[in-house]
């Protein structure tokens, strides 16, 4: 922590980012060594070694070194900007793990306070964060949704799909927000993968959200799409999201 300490507030972000990564490369046996600008401490060389060799192992050390993160990231969540607190989310949210429940509730409030400089991509990735953190915080969701709806049209798909599969994860139903991710959907179905459609509208399905027939429209718009998906069925992820589909219909 005392090395941690000389980093920025985006610079602890962006290490924990590059935390996640490396942790999911290890699982699925592909970790690879992490160069001195994605672990942002090129600034203090004495960190940079046995820092990256604790995140490559996955071992005590580095759950050491999350802690410290964590608790550092408490200490300072003030000076964390939007990108700052959605790519610490993001990181605590690919790990599954959070200390305790407090840094969530921090990030939380802290986040409500800047939301109108969170980005389409910040948005999405706090809000897909919290699922995996498994902290259901109402404040945040109303004020997220909020500004999502306002900010719709610079959604990209999976963003769009990211949010709404966070939001009836977390059974949160806010019409106003669904009504305008409808419509966003609809106008870029063509640019949608199916993993990402067939969370959109399980996420519809989900909320029970039929009103104006938007819901019809979109699963309409997927039906039509499903030949194009169908030669992908060869991997599992890809039969469950087609599958779901057709349970929606």
């Amino acid at each position: 922590r005392q090395h941690a300490a000389c980093c920025g507030s985006n610079s602890c972000a962006q290490l924990m980012r590059a935390h996640a990564r490396s942790v999911s490369r290890t699982r699925h046996g592909t970790a690879r060594k992490l160069s001195a600008p994605h672990c942002c401490l090129s600034c203090c060389p004495v960190c940079c070694h046995p820092l990256i060799v604790g995140l490559q192992q996955n071992n005590s050390t580095a759950k050491a070194l999350v802690d410290d993160l964590a608790a550092l990231m408490a200490d300072n969540i003030s000076t964390f900007d939007a990108r700052g607190l959605a790519n610490s989310a993001w990181a605590f949210g690919k790990l599954k793990y959070a200390p305790n429940q407090q840094l969530p509730q921090l990030i939380a409030a802290a986040a409500i306070d800047k939301l109108d400089s969170f980005s389409a991509q910040n948005l999405s990735n706090l809000l897909w964060s919290f699922v995996y953190l498994h902290h259901r915080d109402e404040a945040l969701m109303a004020a997220v949704a909020s500004q999502v709806a306002l900010k719709v049209t610079d959604f990209k798909p999976q963003e769009l799909a990211n949010v709404v599969w966070a939001l009836a994860s977390m059974e949160h139903h806010d019409p106003h927000l669904m009504d305008a991710v409808g419509a966003r959907a609809l106008a870029l179905i063509d640019e949608f993968k199916e993993q990402e459609l067939s969370n959109v509208v399980w996420a519809f399905a989900k909320l029970q959200h039929y009103k104006q027939g938007l819901f019809a429209q979109l699963l309409a718009a997927v039906k039509a799409k499903l030949p194009h998906f169908l030669p992908q069925v060869g991997t599992p992820a890809a039969q469950a999201g087609v599958g779901r589909l057709l349970r929606c219909g």
